[in-house]
């Protein structure tokens, strides 16, 4: 079940990453993950394919979604209907940046009311099987208490995975990372600096397991696992695209386990 709906959202995956992911943390004996770009935390808070380590932290750069899954951790999330005019005046406010509202807030509306997967893009609607209406905030809204524990079992930080300490890395650690894919839609309109990403993840391999999820990666990293998914590209459900997600880990990596994966 999907806590909330995020961009690269890695719901339909986590069956088949998570086991790969404790596959190698049991085989390395490692005793700390983190998740260093959480999005919607469906790798590190997943109730149905736990993360075996006991100690876990989830990076995002998004304040507001962190603020959300605090809100929830500690019972403080009721719902709220959001309506399509409070919607646009809250993304009104936050384009402004006007901070009228607590972050939690912006979350809140943001990510549980907005088509698709892009923060604060559109307001969402959709229908059943039936065509009857769906109300989209409070199935995510659902949705996301009912994962409530197994966020509890994490730590969720505010960071940038750009300004993470190489020197507090250690071989105990499996660091996963869901970077935005290159050449697609940021919620924040920044560009990802993809170049900049993959020579942080040559250094971070010196001193701990790192595996990233992308479509594709420079010559010298390998693939480890694939699967080909058929994604939307627009509102138009009949407008889908084969994509390939991938596994990638250094080519030249010191840690066990690889070879035992079913790749």
């Amino acid at each position: 079940m999907v806590i909330i709906v995020y961009q690269g959202s890695k719901n339909r995956l986590a069956k088949y990453i998570i086991p790969l992911l404790n596959k190698l943390i049991q085989v390395n004996k490692c005793t700390v993950f983190i998740d260093a770009c959480c999005g919607g935390a469906n790798i590190i808070a997943n109730t149905k394919y736990p993360i075996v380590c006991k100690t876990k932290y989830a990076f995002d750069n998004n304040k507001y979604l962190i603020a959300l899954f605090d809100k929830v951790k500690f019972n403080k999330l009721e719902y709220i209907h959001i309506d399509e005019d409070e919607y646009k005046k809250v993304k009104q406010d936050f384009l402004l940046g006007n901070n009228t509202y607590e972050d939690w807030y912006y979350g809140y509306v943001g990510f549980l009311f907005s088509y698709g997967t892009i923060f604060m893009d559109s307001y969402a609607r959709g229908k059943d099987n039936k065509g009857n209406p769906r109300n989209m905030g409070k199935e995510r809204y659902t949705n996301l208490l009912n994962q409530k524990e197994a966020l509890k079992t994490a730590t969720f930080t505010v960071e940038n995975i750009f300004n993470i300490n190489l020197d507090m890395l250690n071989k105990n650690m499996l660091i996963y990372i869901d970077p935005p894919y290159k050449d697609t839609k940021q919620y924040n309109k920044q560009k990802f600096d993809t170049e900049k990403f993959w020579n942080l993840v040559r250094e971070m391999s010196k001193r701990c397991i790192v595996v990233v999820s992308e479509y594709e990666a420079p010559n010298d990293f390998i693939t480890i696992w694939e699967r080909d998914l058929l994604q939307n590209i627009n509102r138009k459900a009949l407008d889908r695209r084969k994509a390939t997600e991938k596994l990638f880990v250094i080519k030249d990596y010191w840690w066990k386990g690889v070879e035992i994966l079913n790749i």
